[in-house]
């Protein structure tokens, strides 16, 4: 192992929903999904101190939060644990640190719901400049080299959860409760 670099590691792709009955962005996307989830986000074990931290955009921009924390006002409903090389860790590690604080995609979130809403392709692409919940993780799957949509600004939780449903179902990555 090159020195400086983690030991082989892996990540968790959490599908989540807010506690809080008032949370009402969360309960929307869920009523319009069917689906009892409305966010995704990425755990990460920080390098030195292996303190798990989740890897998320919500509140308006990319952030961290401490597991516990997460926990307090989120109720994850399924997770996917995926292995990566120490490389691909330390891609993503960097990727994520470097992100934080950068912009929630409200003009993608919109797109969504309005192409939902009128059978209409969604037609809002920034690439990586902002993200939203869903296309955060999908960037993470790409850097543990997994196939995704040309158009990761499109990605919904839905979608993801399917993506990572089928390759789980090849034993590529593990489901956990």
């Amino acid at each position: 192992m090159a020195r400086g670099l983690p030991p082989n590691k892996h990540y968790i792709i959490h599908f989540s929903r807010a506690s809080s009955k008032l949370a009402l962005l969360s309960r929307i996307i869920m009523w319009v999904e069917r689906r009892p989830f409305s966010h995704v986000s990425v755990q990460l074990a920080e390098p030195a101190t292996q303190l798990p931290l989740i890897f998320q955009a919500s509140k308006g921009m990319v952030n961290f939060f401490y597991k516990a924390e997460f926990d307090r006002h989120n109720v994850i409903t399924h997770s996917y644990e995926v292995p990566t090389t120490s490389l691909q860790y330390l891609e993503i590690w960097t990727y994520a640190v470097q992100k934080m604080g950068s912009d929630y995609s409200w003009l993608n979130l919109v797109s969504i719901a309005m192409a939902k809403l009128f059978k209409i392709k969604s037609w809002f692409s920034d690439g990586d400049r902002s993200n939203i919940c869903s296309e955060l993780a999908a960037r993470v799957c790409v850097m543990a080299k997994f196939q995704m949509p040309a158009n990761i600004d499109s990605i919904t939780p839905s979608d993801l959860n399917e993506l990572l449903s089928k390759v789980a179902d090849k034993g590529l990555i593990r489901r956990l409760p």
